[in-house]
């Protein structure tokens, strides 16, 4: 069975990028558990496979956790004090939505081809697991990013 470790930083902060995608996928059925945790940990695998084959277009790929699956996929590690489902926030020119999903990848990269082919790896990995799709502008909803 794969593990978590939360040991490691992703690069939240990074350099802007010309390309990104926002994947926000529902794992809709209990024993689709097992694949998605064996995914997400070979995630760094996937990046590192993706970010070789160009060294200059600064790949990245930051992955975030719902509220409504941390338990069942981390095993009931403890859970982040910050991570809670997000409300919505109305702000005086903007609204930060909470939209449904499980989690969140934040893909990026100068080369919009690395990033379909990262997405493209993922889903494949993932198989008839996910549903959702890739957004243009992020959507925020209730993510922990470890």
């Amino acid at each position: 069975m794969a593990s978590f470790t939360t040991a490691s930083t992703q690069p939240v902060i990074a350099s802007p990028t010309r390309s990104a995608t926002f994947l926000a996928l529902s794992v809709t059925n209990p024993s689709d558990i097992p694949t998605t945790r064996s995914t997400l940990a070979s995630i760094s695998s996937l990046a590192k496979n993706v970010a070789f084959r160009d060294s200059d277009a600064n790949f990245t790929c930051t992955v975030g956790i719902g509220s409504s699956i941390w338990d069942e996929l981390t095993n009931n590690l403890p859970r982040p004090k910050e991570l809670h489902p997000f409300r919505e926030v109305k702000g005086t020119k903007h609204t930060a939505v909470s939209t449904p999903g499980d989690l969140l990848f934040h893909i990026r990269s100068e080369r919009r081809d690395l990033c379909f082919e990262f997405e493209r790896q993922l889903m494949e990995r993932l198989g008839r697991i996910p549903r959702g799709e890739p957004h243009n502008s992020l959507r925020t909803s209730h993510w922990y990013v470890p």
